[in-house]
């Protein structure tokens, strides 16, 4: 009973997506399927189905269905809003092994979905379908009531590819060489800027600091090598005065 109630219900559903809020049709249809789920319950026998009960039929003619009432005050969506977005006299059967619709009351009835025939039977070939959006965005197996095409639209528009690490978060080539390099030296008229600024430093670079510690020092150090100078002179000049008076008594001896 689960597969024939969930294709009746996304068949129904199906015709609210992209008119009703998506959120108040999901909860629409999860209020529908535990009305008809209930009301299925002592009426369903798989080993001897009857077809076409109009017990187990769902329609939006007049007089309105208890499910869809029941199903509207539930959820809380008027009934005026789901019956607007409904096909006028449609009618869907659920049975055992077997799901079916017809729209208006001279219209064919056409299989949703036959357990012995290998499930839905859809015919796409048919130009007489009442609603080919529904049929492209009929999912009976979905859990939320999402349609196909929306859902692989949702998916294809994630990527799952992780992003390019040399394009986000730096620089391109160009831009960095700009900004790391320095090019305004290259330029002749930063250059006759910057010139005489350089001449500058290694003029003061080239000419000695006239510091008066330093000079002071170092001519202490002139007068200390002078005064060496002039002693050893003198040590010289006594030496040499020595040796003649020396001379001069070795001839007086004789």
């Amino acid at each position: 009973m689960h597969i024939e109630v969930s294709v009746a219900l996304n068949f129904v559903i199906s015709y609210l997506y992209n008119k009703l809020p998506r959120r108040r049709v999901n909860i629409f249809g999860e209020e529908l399927e535990k009305c008809l789920t209930e009301k299925f319950a002592g009426h369903w026998y798989p080993e001897k189905p009857y077809r076409g009960s109009a017990y187990r039929c769902i329609k939006t003619g007049s007089p309105i269905d208890p499910v869809f009432e029941k199903a509207s005050r539930e959820s809380g969506v008027a009934i005026q809003d789901i019956l607007e977005n409904l096909p006028q006299d449609l009618a869907v059967w659920v049975d055992p092994g077997e799901v079916s619709y017809r729209i208006g009351e001279k219209g064919a009835v056409k299989i949703l979905y036959n357990e012995n025939s290998g499930g839905l039977q859809f015919d796409t070939h048919d130009d007489r379908t009442a609603d080919r959006e529904v049929v492209k965005t009929f999912n009976p197996e979905a859990q939320c009531f999402r349609p196909i095409d929306s859902v692989a639209s949702s998916l294809s528009s994630l990527s799952i590819s992780p992003p390019d690490k040399c394009s986000v978060g730096s620089p391109t080539l160009g831009s960095g060489s700009n900004n790391s390099s320095p090019t305004h030296h290259n330029h002749p008229h930063h250059q006759q800027q910057h010139h005489p600024h350089h001449q500058q430093q290694q003029t003061q670079l080239q000419q000695p600091q006239h510091n008066p510690l330093l000079f002071g020092k170092s001519c202490g150090g002139g007068g200390g090598s002078s005064s060496s100078s002039s002693s050893s002179s003198s040590s010289s000049s006594s030496s040499s005065s020595t040796a003649s008076n020396g001379n001069s008594q070795q001839t007086s001896q004789q």
